[in-house]
């Protein structure tokens, strides 16, 4: 019997050495070759990636985000390029290059096209239906006081600030998730740990 059960523990530590850590090698290696050509993949490949933002953009807790994100950094742009002397049409037009959610540009670009047929720039904003009544106040305050400029710096802090919100409460939701994967983590740490030492205690006897 003991002959047994040394060539049956023998036998399990040879399966478990030799086959499932070999697969569980491979399976990592792939994982993570796979991973980092995804990632490349979406980077290169710009209809790829506009059509992932799309698809983001469409799912409640990121669309809110990433619309705060996009004027965030329109109106920064707006600021700069106006304040630079740009004209506003240009202005408007250059700082749509920033937005990456395809519904907000689209929106921006009839903005522009008012704009360079004479309409007033609020006006113009207010057309687009994208816009808060804080913000189309701010534009259209600018516009009366020819600070227009600082009007779009006020708008794009005040999205700042928003945004920065929206993410701590993205993460205050997302911590539950994160701390069930660092423990199953660190249970699988272990549990290789524990293995290979009864491991080398069964290949002792």
């Amino acid at each position: 019997p003991i002959f047994g059960q040394l060539f049956a523990v023998s036998l399990r530590s040879f399966i478990f050495e030799k086959f499932f850590s070999r697969c569980n090698m491979c399976i990592s290696r792939r994982s993570l070759f796979g991973f980092a050509a995804v990632i490349f993949v979406v980077i290169k490949n710009k209809k790829l990636s506009s059509r992932i933002v799309d698809f983001l953009s469409k799912l409640p807790i990121f669309s809110s985000v990433m619309k705060k994100y996009d004027l965030f950094n329109f109106f920064q742009v707006a600021s700069l390029a106006y304040n630079a002397g740009i004209p506003a049409n240009q202005t408007v037009d250059l700082a749509s290059s920033v937005i990456s959610l395809s519904a907000i540009k689209s929106s921006v670009k009839l903005t522009v096209k008012m704009i360079s047929h004479g309409c007033n720039i609020s006006t113009a904003f207010a057309a687009s239906r994208i816009f808060s009544p804080f913000d189309l106040s701010q534009i259209s305050a600018g516009e009366k006081s020819g600070e227009l400029d600082k009007m779009f710096k006020v708008v794009s802090q005040n999205y700042e600030k928003q945004f920065d919100t929206s993410v701590k409460v993205i993460v205050r939701l997302i911590e539950p998730v994160m701390i069930i994967f660092a423990g199953i983590l660190v249970f699988n740490v272990c549990y290789n740990a524990y293995k290979s030492y009864y491991d080398y205690l069964f290949n002792m006897i």
